[in-house]
Order: structure tokens, then C-alpha cells, then sequence
């Protein structure tokens, strides 16, 4: 064919070097056979764009390479177009990072939160560096951190959290107030049980590092020295069972178990009192007479 050679190739994009290659975006004339080259390597490839007259390819080439196209329409002429030339950028420069949240608040063990790291570049670009970034804090007793930047709080204190990319560092202030079961005790402090079946509640209350208490109600594991003299349910009611004195023991997780003696004694439990509602006093009686006593008991 003798027709005119396509108009220059349009370079939309060319990216900035990226272990010595450079991407080249452009558009063409559909079909179009694409000569690239780099002008300071003296290196060539070619490349067809598809139906659209889109192309991308890879190149060799650093910052401040010239890149120059043409383009071949074969349907139309053997000639090339005119020629397109594009310079290889520099990589945009890392100007700060930036640390999001600044600072973190805990209230509860093991409480999680997580860091985000942001790059802010020379050509006002931004880019996300939370997985490049490195992690540490300035006391992991009271707050850990992962490599993906995960921070969590193990007990009441400060620390901070150094986040360093790029050559840049930020930090994020970490303060934990967590509210810990520092002890418990027991109510009654001791038990005492006069009749065999008579049975006792004991509570159970929690003392918390912030000065606070709770009655407990799960979590408490109740253990008798002896339930043939006295028996105790998970719940915490002791059953008397035979005389005797034994011991029971009130734990929960972390702190120091409370023991209280229990004693079954049935000598303090008293007679019953039987008092004579009638007949009155002073009535007469005969011999063989059928007559009905009304009695009253008092147990104490």
C-alpha cells in the first residue's frame, strides 16, 4: 500500500523505573505495529496494539531515559509515523509517614487495635505502607505489636509504638487502664450448722484493681475437705451432713483461694419446746374418759 503512514503513537503513561524496567501506556492505530525504544540503552522491541489501538509493554530504563515510538500500519503504507518520545521520571521522593491513630486507649485485656501507615511522597501522591512498615513499642509488657502492625493491650501502663518506613518514623501513643480481679472474699467468713440437712449460701465477692467490687456468680469453684460432714454445690449452699469440722475451699482463676472452717454440731440445736393447750389446767378427769390434748411445739 501507498497511503499515508499512521499519525505518531499517543503515550498515555510512562512509569517510573521499577528494577530497571519502565512501563510504556499508549495508543495507536488498531493493529498497529509499535517500535520502542530506548534511546540511551539502544534497545528496541515491538509490540502490536489490539483492536482498540491500545498498547502496554515493558521496557529496560531508568530516570532521565529517553523512550521513543513509532508506529507501522501495515493496511494503509510500509512507512513509519512520525516519531513519539517520552523521558523516564523519577520515582516520586518520600517526604514523612503518618501514623493513624496518633494514640490508643485500652480498658480490657488482650483488647486489640490496628496501625495504619501512610507515605506522603514529593509529587503529592500518598501510598499505603502499613505491610512495609517495622513495629516495636517501648514496652511490651504493656502493649505488643505484630509485624502487620496489630497492637494489643496486656496491662494497665503506657508505652509507645515506633513505626518506621521509608527512613521516616512515627509513633502512636498507647495508654492501658485495664481492670483486674486482684482477690475475692468470702461471706460468711465461717459457718457453723446445728442440724443435719440445714444448709448455708456463701457469696462470693470480687475485688477489682480499680478499688471496685462485684458479687460473683460464675467462675468460682467451691471444693469441701470433707462432704461427709459437709456438702457444698457448685453454686455454693453447704449441706450439713454429719458432726464434725472440716474446711472449704473458694477459689477463682488468678488470685489467692479463700478457705473457711465449717463445724456441724447438732448439740446447739436445741430441744423442741412442747407446750399443753388443753385441756386447761385443774380439769377433771374419770377413769376411761376419751379426751383430746392439743399440744404446741416450738423449735428454736
Amino acid at each position: 500500500p501507498s497511503g499515508p503512514p499512521p499519525a505518531s503513537p499517543l503515550i498515555t503513561d510512562t512509569s517510573y523505573p521499577e528494577d530497571g524496567q519502565v512501563t510504556v501506556t499508549g495508543t495507536s492505530v488498531p493493529g498497529a505495529r509499535i517500535d520502542i525504544t530506548n534511546v540511551d540503552l539502544g534497545i528496541t522491541i515491538s509490540i502490536t496494539a489490539d483492536s482498540n489501538g491500545n498498547f502496554n509493554t515493558q521496557i529496560a530504563g531508568d530516570e532521565g531515559h529517553t523512550i521513543s515510538l513509532v508506529a507501522y500500519d501495515y493496511t494503509q503504507s510500509q512507512d513509519a509515523s512520525d516519531q513519539a518520545t517520552t523521558s523516564v521520571p523519577a520515582a516520586p521522593v518520600l517526604n514523612y509517614i503518618e501514623a493513624s491513630p496518633v494514640s490508643m486507649s485500652f480498658n480490657s485485656a488482650n483488647q486489640s487495635q490496628d496501625i495504619t501507615v501512610t507515605g506522603y511522597y514529593s509529587d503529592s501522591s500518598t501510598a499505603d505502607l502499613t505491610s512495609a512498615a517495622t513495629y516495636s513499642s517501648s514496652d511490651p509488657s504493656v502493649a505488643s505489636v505484630s509485624s502487620f502492625g496489630q497492637v494489643v493491650a496486656l496491662r494497665s501502663g503506657n508505652a509507645a509504638i515506633t513505626v518506621q518506613a521509608g527512613g521516616y518514623e512515627a509513633q502512636v501513643a498507647v495508654s492501658a487502664d485495664i481492670v483486674v480481679l486482684t482477690g475475692i472474699s468470702v461471706e460468711p467468713a465461717e459457718m457453723y450448722l446445728s442440724y443435719l440437712g440445714q444448709t448455708g449460701q456463701l457469696s462470693v465477692t470480687g475485688h477489682y484493681s480499680d478499688n471496685s467490687t462485684q458479687t460473683l456468680t460464675s467462675g468460682i469453684a467451691f471444693i469441701t475437705g470433707n462432704p461427709g460432714i459437709a456438702a457444698i454445690t457448685s453454686s455454693g449452699v453447704v449441706t450439713a451432713a454429719a458432726n464434725g469440722s472440716t474446711q472449704i475451699s473458694v477459689s477463682c482463676p488468678g488470685v489467692p483461694a479463700v478457705v473457711l472452717p465449717v463445724t456441724v454440731d447438732t448439740s446447739l440445736d436445741p430441744p423442741p419446746a412442747v407446750e399443753v393447750l388443753g385441756p386447761a389446767n385443774g380439769t377433771d378427769v374419770e377413769r376411761d374418759d376419751t379426751m383430746t390434748v392439743s399440744l404446741r411445739e416450738t423449735d428454736t
